[in-house]
């Protein structure tokens, strides 16, 4: 099982790195390989009409990189900045272009995290649009690390405990989750038929 965490922050030294790394290190046993991906290190132009155009110079080569790390992927972990109650707007465009069907009927675990008390709006901004066109299944569950910088691989603090057990509960999850949507992409129905959600 191969599993893609993608940190959406847009700073070179983001928290959201931070974290990824920690949450890589616990993901090592359920899954056999872990990757990590920095939006920031993408660099995917912002969306232009371009960006569809067979063998575009300024896309293409992009592009299919990150859409050969995506395809590879069997789940993702998205590890979220809240930015003003918003999703970080390199993570919006990621999905719009970076989608492609790559991230069809695979689960997803999203990680918000706040340097103080929020971080609930992200996960209701991706879930309320993040699906619709790239197909994503965002698990039921999801992980919110609030006033982030305290949290630190010393997972059995009293101010870690708790959320680390829930942490590794939902990597458990978005394991089985991946297995049983396997048999889902092996149908031979006509995704691309009706590539776009309503």
């Amino acid at each position: 099982m191969n599993l893609l965490i993608i940190s959406a922050s847009h700073k070179l030294n983001g928290q959201s790195h931070r974290v990824a790394e920690l949450l890589k290190d616990m993901c090592s046993d359920p899954f056999t390989n872990v990757e990590i991906q920095k939006i920031i290190d993408v660099q995917i132009p912002f969306w232009d009409e371009e960006a569809w155009a067979l063998n575009n110079t300024k896309w293409t080569p992009i592009l299919n990189s990150v859409r050969s790390a995506l395809s590879k992927a069997d789940a993702f972990i998205f590890i979220v900045p809240e930015y003003n109650g918003m999703v970080p707007p390199n993570l919006k465009n990621y999905f719009l272009i970076a989608g492609e069907m790559c991230m069809a009927h695979k689960p997803a675990l999203i990680v918000s995290i706040s340097a103080g008390n929020g971080g609930s709006y992200p996960i209701m901004e991706l879930r309320s649009s993040g699906y619709k066109n790239t197909k994503i299944c965002f698990i039921p569950e999801n992980i919110i690390i609030r006033n982030v910088s305290s949290f630190t691989d010393d997972f059995y603090s009293d101010n870690n405990k708790l959320l680390y057990t829930r942490i590794q509960f939902c990597i458990e999850l978005l394991k089985n989750y991946s297995e049983c949507l396997k048999p889902i992409r092996k149908l031979e129905l006509e995704f691309s038929k009706f590539a776009y959600g309503m």
